[in-house]
């Protein structure tokens, strides 16, 4: 599904309310990342980035909402980044645009409070996902060699893996999270501590 095209939301939409009739928990996972200093970076990256990484959020979300609405409850997942709590060099369209994506979160968690949804925020540091090869490639480093820097540069030693974040997200959808909305839980190997 193409986050960033409302007919292919749509029509993925359709598919899983038809084969399923609906959801509980909406993990909004999908995300694009570029890099650069500020001012060599074309407007048009920006939008791209947010239109992914935060309008996309908006569309999966209005999609699947209305269905936990109507039985009150549910849980809205949004998957941002240790770049949306601090800021980087080099790192200015990425970092907006997940600094948008949890700003969305807590704007969306207080609006859905009082209807039994909840919706809360993941922001991972350094995982080990095809978007780790593309940051890569696009600093013209090898794959293991970077991800060797960036263990060196979390407290912990190492880099994540995903089904770290996939575990927290069953948390957050489940029935054991139902007091918690409006959070930004960052699982970052202890990059970032709250």
């Amino acid at each position: 599904c193409d986050v960033s095209d409302d007919s292919s939301v749509k029509e993925m939409a359709d598919r899983v309310h038809e084969m399923f009739g609906g959801v509980d928990i909406v993990v909004n996972n999908a995300g694009i990342h570029a890099a650069g200093r500020f001012m060599d970076i074309e407007p048009e990256t920006y939008s791209r980035l947010y239109e992914v990484n935060v309008v996309g959020i908006v569309r999966i979300s209005q999609a699947f909402l209305p269905g936990m609405l109507e039985r009150g409850r549910g849980s809205v997942v949004n998957i941002a980044s240790t770049a949306g709590l601090f800021e980087s060099p080099g790192q200015a369209p990425y970092n907006a645009s997940k600094h948008g994506a949890v700003g969305l979160t807590r704007c969306m968690a207080l609006e859905l409070a009082a209807t039994g949804v909840t919706c809360n925020a993941i922001c991972p540091g350094f995982v080990d996902t095809p978007m780790l090869d593309g940051f890569a490639d696009l600093v013209g480093a090898e794959s293991e060699e970077l991800r060797a820097q960036l263990a060196q540069r979390t407290p912990m030693g190492r880099i994540l893996d995903p089904s770290e974040i996939a575990d927290l997200a069953v948390y957050l959808g489940s029935d054991e999270s139902s007091g918690m909305t409006g959070q930004t839980m960052a699982i970052s190997n202890g990059m970032r501590m709250s």
